[in-house]
């Protein structure tokens, strides 16, 4: 049916370019993807938004560019073409384009990843003015188009953050979750307006984990520490929808809790249970990488939870290696170590370190299928929180007993810290390892 409509409206030339406008819209709203249709809608457009721009008025030219990047084609000639003729329109008059129209011209630019800076900087001026008509999923489209093309236009983002203010209250978690998103991107504070969107996300219900990763992570980008009430919510809607998380929403949110020095012990043993159920195909290296990571960091006011945080990172790489995930050594010696660090700083040499090897730690270093480079890191690790708390001979033969591995050549501290603390010296090694 589409189909036959089309035909006649690519033969009579612009006078139905609007038609076929239609078509390819509907099109988009159905997720059809009928390429010879599609290209015959193409080549018929073509030729009318090259040579006559009026002929489509800013609707057409907004649903067609929309229905293309709904439709993830990049047709480049006729991207320029909508483009060029979507400049030539609001420059002789705005008042043409609703917010709607605005709001789609930029989203799809975005979605094509074509940097049109005269076009955007009209869009910009154009809907400045028009700001109030604007309803949250136009602020939030053109607020994630301009982010996603990394064009930081402060008046545009001052006039979101003072509409999306005056309706939060309308707004859902995807446009809570997206235009928090997007300013975190272009690095723009408007306090009243993170006030709104941490008081709005704080009564959602309906936060998915894409929601959640998006507002812990903006947080976390502009280094703020969120709200305790909106901090709870996050945490709690995480915990309860984590089945759903996938690599990359656990360990973005992990990241993001870690990044303030807010180390949830709850929730961070709900993402490590969370990510020891996959695999070798869904949690890839990078991913486990940054979770080893937030793992070996803790909170410093809670001495508990720090020495507690650097178990789990023990236990993901062992769930590595029974997974036969590759990661690589120098990020396994940074865990090792900023694990370690903190375990020796919360209990001291002086304190009698609590933090002492498990017998799965043990085991685990001395497992055959570790690599060279982990089990020196591991070694070293097991080595240096055993003279944190006082073991000189729990070191020696943690260390003397990896004979496999080269470790006087990768870990001279340690050989030199085998000698014991020279006389009226403190034993723990935090400064000579530094």
């Amino acid at each position: 049916l589409l189909a036959a409509l089309a035909s006649p409206a690519v033969s009579s030339g612009a006078a139905y370019a609007p038609v076929l406008a239609s078509i390819v819209w509907s099109c988009a709203t159905m997720h059809l993807t009928d390429a010879p249709l599609l290209s015959l809608i193409s080549a018929g457009a073509l030729p009318p938004v090259s040579r006559s721009p009026c002929a489509f008025p800013a609707r057409g030219l907004a649903n067609m560019s929309w229905a293309y990047a709904t439709l993830m084609i990049a047709d480049l000639p006729l991207m320029t073409a909508i483009s060029a003729a979507a400049h030539q329109s609001l420059t002789r008059a705005p008042e043409s384009f609703n917010a709607q129209a605005l709001a789609n011209i930029a989203w799809s630019l975005a979605v094509w990843a074509f940097r049109d800076y005269p076009l955007l900087h009209a869009i910009s001026a154009a809907s400045r003015p028009s700001i109030a008509d604007f309803l949250p999923q136009n602020l939030g489209n053109i607020a994630w188009a301009f982010a996603q093309l990394h064009l930081r236009d402060v008046p545009l983002f001052q006039a979101i953050a003072e509409r999306s203010i005056k309706i939060i209250h309308e707004f859902k978690g995807q446009e809570i979750s997206k235009t928090a998103w997007s300013f975190a991107v272009v690095a723009v504070q408007v306090e009243p307006f993170w006030d709104a969107i941490a008081s709005a996300a704080s009564r959602r219900l309906d936060l998915e984990p894409q929601h959640i990763t998006d507002l812990a992570w903006s947080y976390a980008k502009l280094s703020c520490s969120p709200e305790r009430p909106l901090r709870d919510a996050l945490s709690a809607a995480a915990m309860r929808t984590i089945s759903q998380f996938d690599a990359r929403h656990l360990t973005n949110t992990a990241w993001a809790f870690a990044q303030v020095g807010d180390s949830d012990t709850p929730l961070m043993n709900s993402i490590a249970a969370a990510a020891m159920n996959l695999g070798q195909g869904e949690l890839a290296p990078h991913d486990l990488e940054k979770l080893l990571w937030v793992f070996s960091q803790g909170d410093a006011e809670d001495g508990r939870r720090r020495s507690a945080l650097p178990q789990v990172a023990w236990r993901l790489i062992a769930h590595a290696d029974a997974c036969g995930i590759v990661v690589s050594p120098l990020a396994l010696s940074v865990a090792f170590a900023e694990a370690e660090d903190n375990a020796v700083r919360v209990g001291g040499a002086s304190s009698g370190c609590s933090h002492l090897p498990t017998d799965d730690e043990v085991a685990l270093v001395r497992c055959l299928a570790l690599s060279a480079p982990l089990g020196a890191a591991a070694s070293q690790a097991l080595a240096w929180r055993c003279l944190a708390g006082g073991e000189v001979h729990a070191a020696a033969e943690s260390i003397l007993s990896m004979q496999k591995w080269p470790w006087r050549t990768l870990l001279p501290d340690v050989g030199l810290a085998l000698r014991g603390p020279k006389a009226g010296k403190s034993t723990t090694p935090c400064k000579e390892r530094k």
